[in-house]
């Protein structure tokens, strides 16, 4: 099991103790699942925060038959629905793998847990939920003050060969952009 990149990503955040650091690896899974998997469903329980080694997940829910994007993931990042996850709540997203995945899957007993036996815990899942949501809202100004090219060309940067990993649609989607516009978009840029 890989999990230095995790680590580093803590560890960023704060200085892990041994004991927590011992903790986070003896409740640790790695699992790997085939693109189209579903982690979370929705009006679904989250029972699991996953942390992306390999591949690329996606999140979108239904607005009546209209996939909406609204999160993708790659290696190196936390892959969870906070709100279902910790509140209990069903999920009001789907989250999906979109390329093969390899994934360190900590249950939320396993994060009660290290909360209750590491105060630490508490302050680095606030830090990642608030990272976590501070990214959904830039999303949300970039749609607003970004034009189509600025938010695409953005996407790209933070998400490089994208296209590789997810289809034109999901992209568009996230975009907010017809797929028409995203080739068009595409085309001026080669």
């Amino acid at each position: 099991m890989d999990t230095r990149g995790l680590f580093h990503l803590l560890e960023r955040i704060h200085p892990l103790p041994d004991k927590m650091r011992q903790a986070i690896e003896d409740e640790l899974e790695t699992v790997f699942y085939p693109p189209g998997q579903v982690l979370v469903s929705a009006s679904d329980f989250a029972r699991s925060v996953y942390y992306l080694v390999g591949g690329f997940c996606v999140s979108y829910y239904y607005n009546g038959d209209r996939k909406t994007v609204t999160t993708f993931w790659k290696p190196g990042e936390i892959v969870m629905s906070p709100r279902s996850f910790f509140e209990g709540t069903p999920a009001e997203e789907i989250i999906q793998v979109t390329s093969k995945c390899e994934l360190l899957s900590l249950s939320l007993a396993a994060v009660n847990q290290l909360f209750e036996n590491f105060p630490v815990a508490n302050f680095i899942v606030r830090v990642i939920v608030s990272q976590y949501h501070a990214r959904g809202a830039q999303h949300i100004i970039d749609l607003h003050n970004l034009d189509a090219r600025q938010r695409y060309d953005k996407l790209v940067k933070d998400y490089p060969g994208i296209e590789l990993h997810v289809s034109q649609d999901m992209i568009a989607s996230y975009l907010n952009i017809t797929p028409q516009s995203l080739s068009r978009l595409r085309s001026r840029r080669i």
